[in-house]
């Protein structure tokens, strides 16, 4: 609570803004109040997480430092561009124009508001689907001459209209522009970091290791993002950590740590789902819920997992579905359904999901 309230005034401080006020202000605003609590709560346990477990094992060599500058400084001024796409892929000519069909429902979904890192994990089938479609930053030359021309016609923030190229058709999304080391080189921050974090399966009672940064991204990307932070329990005795497929729960004492999901072996997905918006916490003594998703299989659904036991998969169908909601103290969940050829539907069910209607 003392870390919290410190950072709460810093906030404050930053904004030019008296604490007392800015206090007064998440008050009002509970829903706010909660975004900012859990962000600071999260935020805290991984600088916990970090300076008691991690910190001793990061090393960068002076030799690394160097081959990035000239990699950077090889590249200078040059234009580089922030891809995201999505892949639908056209096994068969028979099937070409409903495929073309539904890539043109996505492309309207997403100019509509539709979430494109959420709709890439869903309906994409590249190796990028993984981290929502993101090809990082890429300079002309990299892609194919069709997808080059399109990519130098979008504006930030444009999403394409669906591009046919070898294989199937991609939507294209410009996030980002920039110049390297453009306007004021000076001001360059290059950030390196290397972790490896083994941490004791106790399920298994054998050491396993895993990695929370993802090391599939592009390469053009100097820093690396983690899987984020899934969450903390009370107390914070423990933090939720992601890896690629699965939710870790990390000591912050630095003691160890165990997997929750088992879902590296399957190629499934296990995402915290978050009930309680109220709650800056989950409670051991709760069952957990997971969003899940199958890399492969492109299906989706929901998982539960009673205090120490394996989830168990309550809904896995060819989908994609919305955020599992539950009003406060009602044992009643609702969730939203839908494909890329058929509009969203919400649904109501019980804790096992099942029966929804």
């Amino acid at each position: 609570k003392r870390n919290i309230k410190s950072a709460i005034s810093q906030i404050a401080k930053q904004n030019n803004m008296p604490t007392t006020k800015f206090e007064r202000l998440l008050a009002e605003r509970k829903s706010f109040r909660h975004t900012i609590v859990s962000k600071l709560r999260a935020d805290i346990a991984w600088m916990k997480l970090i300076n008691r477990r991690l910190r001793p094992r990061i090393t960068v060599g002076q030799d690394e430092i160097e081959e990035v500058l000239k990699r950077i400084e090889s590249r200078r001024g040059q234009t580089e561009f922030r891809i995201s796409e999505i892949f639908l892929p056209i096994d068969s000519p028979d099937r070409a124009p409903e495929i073309r069909r539904g890539a043109e429902r996505l492309v309207r979904q997403l100019r509509s508001g539709a979430r494109f890192q959420v709709m890439a994990r869903q309906f994409s089938q590249s190796a990028s689907a993984s981290v929502g479609g993101d090809l990082g930053w890429i300079q002309r030359g990299e892609l194919d001459d069709d997808l080059d021309r399109i990519i130098s016609t979008l504006k930030q923030g444009q999403i394409s209209a669906p591009v046919p190229t070898p294989g199937g058709i991609r939507i294209i999304k410009l996030a980002g522009k920039r110049r390297i080391l453009g306007d004021k080189p000076g001001d360059a921050v290059v950030a390196l970091r290397r972790i490896l974090l083994p941490l004791p399966r106790t399920a298994a009672g054998e050491d396993v290791a895993t990695q929370f940064v993802n090391l599939d991204v592009t390469p053009t990307r100097e820093q690396r993002p983690s899987f984020r932070i899934a969450g903390y329990l009370k107390d914070d005795e423990a933090i939720l950590l992601n890896d690629r497929w699965d939710v870790w729960e990390v000591q912050l004492d630095g003691s160890g740590g165990r997997a929750l999901t088992a879902g590296a072996s399957e190629s499934i997905r296990y995402r915290v789902t978050d009930l309680d918006p109220d709650e800056d916490a989950h409670d051991p003594d709760e069952p957990l819920y997971y969003t899940t998703y199958g890399e492969w299989t492109k299906k989706a659904g929901y998982a539960r997992a009673e205090p120490g036991d394996e989830p168990e998969m309550l809904i896995w169908d060819d989908k994609a579905f919305g955020r599992l909601q539950t009003p406060d103290d009602a044992d009643v969940f609702a969730f939203r359904q839908e494909r890329f050829d058929d509009s969203p539907d919400y649904f109501v069910a019980g804790a096992e999901l099942s029966n929804a209607r």
